[in-house]
């Protein structure tokens, strides 16, 4: 019997030896964070990202949100605007930090690397893909409750995203940013999208008539086009007002008609480039809408109610007086 377990050896330690790569190679790419300690961020191999997850158990909707330049993801999750009105919900946070990389301007700053402006560098769509899909495993976020979203900077890499790889999230809200020098000629799938422009942002064009073209400085694609963009991959129709109920000073239209599970909707801000809770309510509604107030009174409250299945009507009969 020893000189059987004697034989066998290798071939446990070759068993091992293979049980312990698997566990290795299968483990979580991030480490050392954790979602109720914003200062610790999450490492993958290609950079950094911060996670606040609401109390009580997963799987919870996410919204990431790209910073615009000069921020970091850390900036984003102890930001009490955004914790109030994501975590607030319910939602988690997923915030990646972009790298430093120069600017037009001069300057060099935290960023996002995109189509025709940026050479070289870390491939950020692909970053903020596994991001998303490490995220939601570790925490428990529900890949397909997913909004993404970003301003500036940031809406260009939401652009590309939901133009080029639009199963990176089941939504997306670019707000006041886009492609630059030329769209894409053709997206790859539709998608669900609600579209953000201030008109006094003072940089990016809503028409062709407001571009301004610079010297050394990429040209702005202006919004409108990306509206038509979206409008062809969606198969949508004409564009409406009362898409909803528009916040103060600003005009709320959809696109009728879209593909099944597509979706088009633009908010232009008419004042100042500022994202207000109200705004900022509106595309999260859109994005996940709350569910109807309860008419129903719990047991023995009221007389409207009923218990399925309980009396000789479909209404049920009435719970018993206290």
């Amino acid at each position: 019997m020893l000189m059987t377990m004697v034989n066998r050896l290798p071939l446990f330690l070759a068993f091992l030896s293979c049980a312990l790569v698997f566990s290795v190679g299968s483990a979580p790419a991030d480490r050392f964070c954790n979602s109720g300690d914003t200062r610790i961020a999450c490492s993958l191999p290609s950079g950094d990202y911060h996670v606040r997850t609401p109390d009580g158990p997963g799987p919870f909707p996410a919204v990431v949100i790209l910073h615009s330049a000069g921020e970091t993801g850390a900036d984003i999750v102890n930001d009490p605007f955004y914790v109030a009105m994501v975590l607030g919900r319910g939602f988690a946070i997923v915030a990646p930090t972009g790298r430093p990389q120069p600017y037009s301007d001069g300057r060099t700053a935290t960023g996002w690397h995109v189509r025709k402006t940026s050479t070289g560098g870390r491939d950020d769509a692909a970053f903020i893909t596994s991001v998303i899909e490490v995220a939601a495993q570790r925490f428990q976020l529900d890949r397909k409750r997913t909004l993404l979203t970003g301003y500036g900077n940031g809406a260009t890499l939401v652009w590309e995203l939901a133009c080029l790889s639009p199963s990176t999230a089941s939504a997306y809200a670019p707000m006041n940013g886009g492609f630059y020098e030329a769209l894409p000629g053709r997206c790859r799938a539709p998608v669900r999208m609600f579209v953000l422009h201030s008109r006094r942002d003072g940089f990016w064009p809503l028409d062709a008539d407001d571009v301004r073209v610079q010297a050394n400085r990429a040209t702005p694609v202006p919004t409108r086009a990306h509206l038509e963009l979206i409008q062809r991959i969606n198969g949508c129709g004409t564009p409406a007002a009362g898409a909803g109920e528009a916040p103060e000073n600003t005009t709320l239209i959809g696109w009728r008609g879209c593909h099944s599970g597509s979706d088009l909707v633009f908010l232009e801000q008419q004042g100042t480039a500022v994202l207000t809770a109200d705004i900022f309510a509106t595309v999260l509604d859109w994005f996940e809408p709350p569910a109807p107030p309860s008419r129903v009174a719990p047991p023995g409250v009221g007389s409207v109610f009923r218990r399925p299945g309980e009396g000789p009507t479909p209404f049920g009969k009435r719970p018993p007086a206290q």
